[in-house]
């Protein structure tokens, strides 16, 4: 298993990768085009907590176990998972009990009004809201909205054709996720995935499947920075040499996701194809990795940099 990286070495990597970036304004022979907000230039990297993330994978996977490990993670528990993974360092907000259905998407909301007060405010020590699960969530709003418009089903909003299911994904977006990103934090949705049979040829074929709609899994896939998937693994335990399982990251196209229904994984920087994580510390495992790969990325820069300037006519 690996040897899981101490937090100062994490946080050293880090500092490296974003100090070797390239320029990231505007230079002086596009100063014409400098007032423009958000314009740039080079590498624009940002630590992996800054990221936006969506981690899809059966139950029992390991999803509330990876996020809940970091303390720099705030997490909206709808489903309390995190109340029994191995490291609970985050800190999670559920309804309490008594809190009735149709209120638990006010209570998220709430919630990411505070914490997003709190970064505004100078406080950093929360970087990301993790989300456990996005099919919780979509349900909670969902079940506010029917309460407040009498209605039976979100798609009988103002007269159907499927209008309220987009009321409730701008609904997300503006109240939850929008002001995280506005606010200089990343996010990280957890989605359970479902398998289901599909007519191929002359035969039934079983893909994986997203639990929530293909409207909300195109608009979340489309705001997504990373589209990571994990599944259980063997690998071979050195001290006993027998085959344990394990938690794995998938961060590559294709593979187990390529013959399903769900969007190809999504990453912005080259990750390693497969990351086994470690029983402990996770997060920092896969914090590590995304490192390395932006280190690799702006060394990959730096080299073509080399080569093309390097380079002179002779004739």
């Amino acid at each position: 298993m690996t040897t899981p990286t101490p937090a100062a070495t994490i946080e050293e990597q880090r500092h490296n990768v974003l100090t070797k970036q390239k320029v990231t304004s505007v230079p002086d022979a596009w100063d014409d085009l400098s007032s423009i907000p958000g314009a740039s230039t080079g590498h624009d990297i940002v630590p992996l907590t800054k990221n936006r993330i969506m981690l899809v994978g059966r139950g029992g996977s390991g999803k509330s176990t990876l996020i809940n490990s970091d303390s720099r993670i705030a997490i909206l528990d709808l489903e309390k998972g995190g109340r029994t993974v191995r490291q609970p360092r985050a800190i999670r907000f559920s309804p309490p009990p008594t809190t009735p259905f149709v209120h638990r998407a006010q209570y998220c909301r709430d919630v990411v009004k505070k914490l997003v007060t709190r970064k505004k405010s100078g406080k950093d020590d929360i970087q990301m809201l993790g989300i456990d699960t996005i099919d919780s969530l979509i349900h909670a709003f969902a079940l506010e909205m029917m309460n407040r418009e009498k209605i039976t089903d979100p798609g009988d909003y103002g007269g159907g054709h499927g209008k309220g299911y987009a009321v409730l994904r701008n609904d997300i977006m503006d109240n939850i996720l929008g002001p995280v990103t506005q606010a200089g934090m990343g996010w990280v949705i957890i989605c359970h995935i479902t398998p289901i049979k599909i007519r191929a040829g002359e035969g039934d074929k079983l893909v994986n499947e997203l639990s929530m709609s293909q409207s909300f899994r195109g608009a979340f896939f489309k705001e997504c920075d990373h589209f990571l998937a994990m599944e259980n693994t063997k690998v071979v335990d050195k001290k006993s040499r027998q085959a344990v399982t394990a938690k794995q990251i998938l961060c590559t196209p294709g593979g187990t996701w390529a013959n399903g229904a769900i969007p190809d994984v999504k990453v912005r920087v080259p990750i390693k194809a497969r990351i086994v994580l470690p029983i402990t510390d996770p997060f920092a495992a896969l914090e590590k990795e995304y490192n390395l790969a932006c280190e690799k990325l702006v060394e990959e820069y730096d080299d073509s940099s080399t080569s093309s300037t390097g380079s002179t006519d002779e004739g």
